[in-house]
């Protein structure tokens, strides 16, 4: 029955996580325009992501993002990797570096731009 309600939780994440991002995709291309379109400056490339709001909409992206494809690499690896030391230690290992990963991401951005670092 654990295994059930484990397969009815990963299912619901998952396309929790696929709905947040459909509605914050097209934000992020938008994003990603207006730092191709500057004139590739480190104040100019971050500037979109001064506004507190616009920041914390790409920090969430970022998580949703990491968060949607480690499902997506748990659900293959527990389809497909019949061994369940294996599998076990492979899913870990894409948890710890996908944690790892975003951390090291988010705090690259949020230190990269003026108006946050500390």
């Amino acid at each position: 029955m654990k295994q059930v309600k484990d397969a009815v939780h990963y299912w619901k994440s998952q396309r929790f996580s696929a709905l947040v991002l459909l509605f914050l995709f097209p934000w992020c291309i938008y994003l990603i325009f207006c730092i191709n379109n500057s004139n590739l400056l480190i104040e100019s490339t971050w500037k979109p992501l001064i506004n507190p709001l616009e920041f914390l909409f790409f920090i969430v992206i970022l998580f949703y993002a990491f968060h949607h494809a480690v499902l997506g690499m748990q659900i293959i690896c527990e389809d497909y990797i019949h061994n369940p030391i294996i599998r076990f230690f492979l899913i870990r290992v894409i948890q710890c570096l996908s944690i790892i990963t975003y951390v090291i991401l988010t705090f690259t951005i949020f230190c990269s731009n003026r108006y946050f670092c500390f």
